[in-house]
């Protein structure tokens, strides 16, 4: 009766244990999306949009960020992509490449990106 009592026990640790494996178990997953521009410097999407003559459509899509799982992300910016890595830290978002950072801070679907005093807020969906 122990023995059996051990292996239901057993099997049960290790169907957790897959099934933690394979859920992929980074906790990142509530940042991987597309992050489309929703401000830049002080003008909203809307001045932005007004300002250079465009739809807003295209100021959303002037900068857009695609984190995907694994720490890879694609920084598209004017219609030119580049492949970049990102980590999550805390509430903190990190793009990396080549040496060079550029740190934002996430809440609620939008990360927002402080530099040099320009401020850049990129919003998922």
């Amino acid at each position: 009766m122990k023995r059996r009592v051990f292996a239901i026990v057993m099997a049960a640790l290790i169907l957790v244990a897959l099934l933690a494996a394979c859920s992929g178990g980074s906790g990142d997953s509530k940042y991987v999306g597309k992050y489309y521009t929703s401000q830049i410097a002080d003008w909203s999407i809307q001045e932005y949009a007004e300002l250079l003559g465009i739809t807003e459509q295209e100021a959303r899509e002037f900068i857009v960020i695609e984190l995907k799982s694994g720490g890879k992300a694609a920084f598209t910016s004017d219609g030119e992509s580049e492949e970049v890595n990102w980590k999550a830290d805390g509430d903190k978002i990190v793009l990396s490449v080549e040496g060079e950072t550029m740190e934002g801070v996430y809440k609620d679907g939008t990360i927002t990106f402080d530099m040099d005093g320009d401020v850049l807020v990129v919003t998922k969906g």
